[in-house]
């Protein structure tokens, strides 16, 4: 990996990179809707951020869930979108809304019905059907978010998903991590060709003495194609799949740091954030 933010006493920006817009906002997931569209959810203040230029300019849509946040964003077509996220301290638990002007506006799908307190991860595989995680359960939808139905997850609880993505345009992926007691989890990968009815064990890994800084949860999947895949998580972790996710060549990337979002261009130009820096691999 090459190093694309260099330091001297901290991180500078070099001349790859340029802010195109400086706000308060810390953001939990941004959305690319086409090269002009931007949708992205902060952490704060229960408000859906949208770009029509490119990111230049910025404007926000302030739901009603006040003292909730959003975690997650996911768009399946350039007009319908979804966001998801809750709180564990007010009103609004487990919040799920959806947008179909490309994120000027949204409506409330459902909130304060299901165990836990916020949905943390979100796919649709198009506009109708798509999974939504809790903090340990599992949902999915087949109407557009007008019903949810829990569904069971491929591990028993206490698990969490820790991530969800798509190979191709039928199969759901999705990080799970078990804990099997206070300092000890098996982190898994599973994929499902009918929404979640059965479930494909495809990559497992134990690992005792886990904590916040010491562990490898899988945070973020992405596939190129059918068969080329990418997945990063805690301490450097690195995997990479030939075979649409079938088997997986695991190494971590020093200084083992916790990567946290994974993103391929194609299959050799790979983008991930190592140690507070964005780095780039140009040879798979």
């Amino acid at each position: 990996f090459t190093l694309l933010i260099t330091t001297l006493s901290s991180f500078y920006i070099y001349g790859q990179w340029s802010p195109i817009n400086l706000d308060v906002y810390s953001y939990a997931d941004l959305n690319v809707v086409n090269k002009d569209s931007i949708v992205s959810v902060p952490y704060e203040g229960a408000k859906i951020l949208y770009s029509f230029d490119g990111g230049i300019t910025e404007s926000y849509y302030q739901t009603i869930f006040e003292g909730s946040w959003f975690n997650a964003v996911d768009f399946p077509s350039k007009n319908v979108g979804y966001a998801c996220g809750g709180t564990a301290y007010g009103n609004y638990r487990n919040v799920l809304i959806k947008t179909t002007d490309a994120g000027e506006t949204w409506d409330s799908l459902i909130t304060n019905t299901f165990s836990g307190y916020t949905f943390q991860k979100i796919k649709f595989k198009d506009e109708n059907t798509g999974l939504i995680a809790g903090e340990h359960n599992l949902l999915r939808t087949f109407d557009g978010g007008n019903s949810l139905q829990e569904i069971v997850m491929p591990v028993e609880s206490p698990a969490t998903v820790t991530s969800i993505a798509l190979i191709g345009e039928n199969t759901f992926i999705l990080g799970i991590e078990k804990r099997s007691s206070t300092n000890n989890s098996t982190y898994k990968i599973y994929t499902t060709t009918d929404v979640g009815n059965t479930w494909t064990l495809r990559y497992e890994h134990q690992m005792n003495n886990t904590n916040p800084q010491n562990n490898e949860r899988i945070n973020d999947i992405f596939f190129v194609n059918n068969n080329i895949g990418f997945a990063v998580g805690g301490n450097g972790l690195f995997l990479k799949t030939n075979n649409g996710g079938e088997n997986w060549v695991k190494t971590n990337i020093s200084p083992y740091s916790n990567l946290t979002t994974i993103w391929a261009l194609s299959a050799n130009t790979i983008y991930t954030n190592i140690a507070g820096g964005v780095f780039k691999s140009s040879d798979a």
